[in-house]
């Protein structure tokens, strides 16, 4: 289960999500993705947990967040990478926010504990209307693509051009191999060139 516990945790989370290959995962990992996908709501355990760490929300899900079939679960990812890619570059100046159409409001709270709104609705206008939210309160520059993978990440700092160590360190193994190819193609014809011809009688 993943930890998140204030905006840049659920919109690194998301992009994990949106990069799964959902039909090859194992039994277990789809039960940790529905549980980091109530978790990213705001659920806890008991109920769900309001606080600035979901934007100020409170959010109340309708449907079924507990078990989401395969074919929710897709539709949500590939929502969820439209509006991931619309944040990469200025774009993300021109996102609007989810429609509430389908979800409810009220303003709930007093002067003493500070105030929230809770929204409740099904749980997929729930989570496309608080990415899109998370989404638009985060600094443009910080939606990078990948120079390697083409992937979404959110760059931690302005000299960052890979989402994972991994892609880092396979750029880093080709041009290491590029810069040792040349020595390597010397030695060979060396060798090659040093090797005895033997005559036919």
């Amino acid at each position: 289960m993943k930890k998140m516990t204030n905006t840049t945790e659920r919109l690194e989370w998301a992009m994990d999500f949106t990069r799964l290959d959902l039909a090859n995962l194992r039994a277990g990992d789809k039960l940790n993705l529905r549980e980091d996908l109530a978790l990213f709501l705001g659920r806890v355990p008991g109920g769900y947990q309001p606080g600035r760490d979901i934007a100020g929300f409170v959010l109340s899900a309708i449907g079924n967040l507990e078990n989401p079939t395969d074919d929710e679960i897709a539709r949500l990812q590939s929502k969820a990478r439209e509006l991931l890619e619309a944040a990469v570059g200025r774009q993300k100046d021109h996102l609007k926010l989810r429609s509430l159409a389908k979800i409810r409001w009220q303003v709930v709270g007093d002067l003493a504990e500070g105030f929230f709104i809770h929204l409740w609705g099904p749980y997929q206008e729930l989570f496309l209307f608080l990415l899109g939210k998370l989404i638009t309160d985060q600094r443009a520059g910080d939606f990078c693509r990948c120079s390697e993978c083409s992937g979404l990440f959110l760059r931690r700092d302005g000299r960052q051009i890979y989402c994972l160590p991994r892609c880092r360190n396979r750029v880093s193994q080709r041009a290491d191999r590029a810069r040792k190819a040349p020595a390597a193609k010397a030695r060979a014809k060396k060798k090659k060139g040093g090797r005895r011809v033997s005559k036919k009688r």
